[in-house]
């Protein structure tokens, strides 16, 4: 341990009392720990397969658990490791996020469903505690996503700010970020008249496919959905459009999850890409492997 961290070089530095407890003839050192915080750290230094380097394969409670072991005891490099694969979970871009379901394997594997919302609040003091705020704004979305107001509210872990921030930023995802996104559903499909930008060759038809897919978001007993999540590919098919109004949704709906993943900073209180991304910068160094 002393090789990896300069805390416990400095331990062993230190003279010790001549009464001090022993175990097998060697000092006994009493730490603040949990038992499982110190498992998983001790694991996680001399067992380099202990941590896979497929993220899918580690729970984020264990990468939580020796993230806080490895950055109070300045272990820079498990730091980085972990941090690395949480900027895989949390990205900084949307090209980073591979499917819309990215932080489902956030989870261990054998925890219930309703513990979600406890690991993304975890990740969100850890993230404050350590300083890794870049991992924040996609963090706030998560929570939105996967819990309820009751466990938010009720945590003693989430600062109250931060509960502040969860509030302000889901009432702002349900209503303003949809419309947005939704733009498209609104407009009626253009015709070929001077002020037409492109032609739709199946009016009457594409006029009641869009009433079809607002009448199924919007019919009560459909859960909510945030605006990333909102009218993937497997729920509009080019079967439901003409060719030209298909293409168009497809540009209007990547055009609009692109600013509103440029505003999510914004949307829950938090310093811009721009700053957080020269924090991850900063954190990792020229060595840096995580999400660009």
């Amino acid at each position: 341990m002393a090789a990896h961290s300069p805390i416990f070089r400095d331990m062993l530095a230190l003279p010790a009392p001549a009464d001090a407890e022993t175990f097998d003839g060697c000092p006994l050192v009493l730490l603040p720990d949990t038992a499982e915080d110190m498992t998983n750290f001790l694991k996680a230094l001399v067992y380099y397969d202990f941590l896979a380097p497929d993220v899918n394969s580690n729970g984020l409670p264990t990468l939580l658990s020796v993230l806080r072991m490895s950055h109070k005891y300045d272990v820079a490099p498990l730091r980085k490791r972990i941090l690395t694969q949480l900027s895989i979970l949390f990205p900084t871009t949307l090209a980073g996020l591979k499917a819309p379901e990215l932080s489902a394997r956030a989870t261990d594997s054998e925890a219930p469903a309703e513990a979600d919302g406890d690991c993304i609040i975890a990740l969100i003091t850890t993230a404050r505690q350590v300083s890794a705020d870049w991992l924040l704004p996609f963090a706030f979305y998560e929570l939105c996503r996967r819990t309820d107001e009751q466990r938010v509210v009720w945590s003693p872990a989430l600062a109250v700010a931060d509960k502040q921030r969860w509030v302000t930023g889901l009432r702002a995802l349900e209503t303003r970020e949809v419309t947005r996104l939704l733009r498209f559903l609104w407009q009626d499909p253009p015709g070929s008249g001077p002020l037409a930008y492109y032609t739709c060759i199946g009016h009457d038809a594409c006029v009641w496919a869009r009433a079809q897919l607002r009448r199924g978001l919007f019919d009560g007993t459909s859960a909510p959905q945030l605006p990333l999540e909102l009218l993937a590919d497997a729920d509009v098919d080019d079967g439901m459009l003409c060719g030209t109004c298909y293409a168009e949704f497809r540009g209007q709906r990547k055009a609009a999850r692109a600013k509103l993943w440029a505003r999510l900073p914004d949307i829950f209180a938090l310093p811009g890409w721009e700053e957080l991304e020269k924090a991850k910068a900063d954190a990792f160094g020229e060595d840096t492997e995580a999400d660009p």
